[in-house]
């Protein structure tokens, strides 16, 4: 899972400290943060009931979990919003996606050496 959480800032200032070194600009001047979340991985599964809830129950939890992140810890944060999908990290979830599997086909056993 993945998105991009925008804030209604006008200043780095008014970030807590600890927060702003997470933020970037985009074009317009628009303070966000990326996010990612792996839900399943490497997993091997016959019966896709359960998990299938579960990956239900995290969508739905999920913009509300995303935007209230900093403010868990008690810091004040400026009102945040998620992006929509044209303004999103799209393009950078697939890069990860694709450097991880960008030296698999290459012979990994250094017996040969």
């Amino acid at each position: 899972m993945f998105s991009r959480t925008f804030f209604e800032a006008n200043s780095i200032e008014e970030f807590p400290e600890s927060m702003r070194e997470c933020l970037q600009q985009d074009s317009k001047g628009r303070f966000y943060e990326d996010y990612y979340r792996v839900a399943l991985q490497n997993e091997r599964i016959e019966d896709w009931s359960q998990i299938l809830i579960f990956l239900k129950r995290l969508f739905n939890q999920y913009e509300n979990e995303v935007i209230k992140y900093h403010s868990i810890n008690g810091l004040k944060v400026p009102k945040a919003y998620n992006s929509n999908s044209s303004q999103g990290n799209f393009l950078e979830v697939l890069n990860m996606s694709l450097n991880g599997n960008h030296f698999y086909p290459i012979k990994r056993s250094l017996n040969a050496l």
